[in-house]
């Protein structure tokens, strides 16, 4: 081990070197530690929002200590090698669009503005990589589960479907995250930056929840198989042509706090019986 470790220090700048460590460590407190931490709450069938929200708040330390120890130990900060390693990037994609011929000089300086933009919310990227990785780790467990107690007893209960994404259900406390993230153009420097961070981050989220409502109105209308495939490229269609499907699911998610759109009823309905 300390071999390939001498070899990496020879072979990569001090740079790409720290980026690598740094990554490493990060996976280790932002995905390995969490997961472990919140397993007893799978075990439980705690709801699959709650459980995402838990494993995010949990990885959220890990950020700052994957930082703090990249800057106290490799002598540079992790996050700044992020956006120097992204900005090199975008440059070559630049710089490839400029050569090829036709290109409208419009179209390469969109992209450029893109680029830009996208550099002051990579710590928002980095955070819903990691909702990527808990949501597929949490349906991967429930399915697991599942067919676990389907070949040891030949039946499938209830609790079998919590972990489903049709099921998905953020917690309705995040509006709080949203509200006072929102308030991000009234500030500035640091704090603006943070705020803006937070809302991209909580969007993602309530974009999510919109795509689960998405999936379980597509199940009871009994669509699946080839029908639920064609549904999603439909969808994927109107995202990459229109634009309007990830803004109408977002705007779905978030109102899901106050009416539940898989049962078509207020939640302040008597008859209710949603524990989300």
């Amino acid at each position: 081990m300390g071999g390939l470790l001498e070899a990496l220090d020879r072979a990569l700048p001090p740079a790409e070197l720290r980026l690598a460590y740094a990554s490493l460590a990060g996976e280790l407190f932002t995905l390995a530690l969490p997961a472990m931490l919140v397993l007893p709450l799978l075990e439980r069938n705690a709801s699959f929002g709650n459980v995402l929200m838990a494993s995010l708040l949990v990885a959220m330390p890990g950020f700052a200590a994957t930082e703090i120890g990249t800057r106290a130990w490799l002598g540079g900060s992790h996050l700044a090698d992020q956006t120097a390693q992204w900005q090199q990037s975008s440059a070559a994609v630049i710089a490839g669009y400029q050569r090829t011929p036709g290109m409208p000089a419009d179209a390469i300086e969109a992209v450029r503005k893109v680029f830009a933009a996208v550099t002051n919310f990579l710590p928002a990227m980095s955070v819903s990589g990691v909702i990527v990785c808990f949501m597929l780790s949490i349906l991967m467990f429930g399915r697991i589960r599942a067919w676990r107690e389907y070949v040891r007893t030949r039946e499938v209960s209830e609790s079998a479907g919590v972990y489903l994404f049709r099921n998905f259900s953020l917690p309705e406390w995040l509006l709080f995250a949203f509200v006072i993230s929102g308030l991000a153009p009234l500030a500035t420097g640091l704090l603006q930056k943070v705020a803006s961070n937070v809302l991209v981050v909580v969007l993602f989220l309530y974009l999510l929840q919109g795509l689960a409502i998405f999936r379980s109105l597509l199940a009871a209308i009994g669509i699946n198989g080839m029908g639920l495939l064609f549904a999603f490229l439909l969808l994927g269609f109107l995202t990459f042509t229109a634009g309007v499907a990830p803004i109408l699911l977002t705007i779905a998610g978030l109102f899901d706090s106050f009416f539940d759109f898989r049962k078509f009823r207020r939640k302040d309905d008597s008859n209710e019986s949603h524990t989300d």
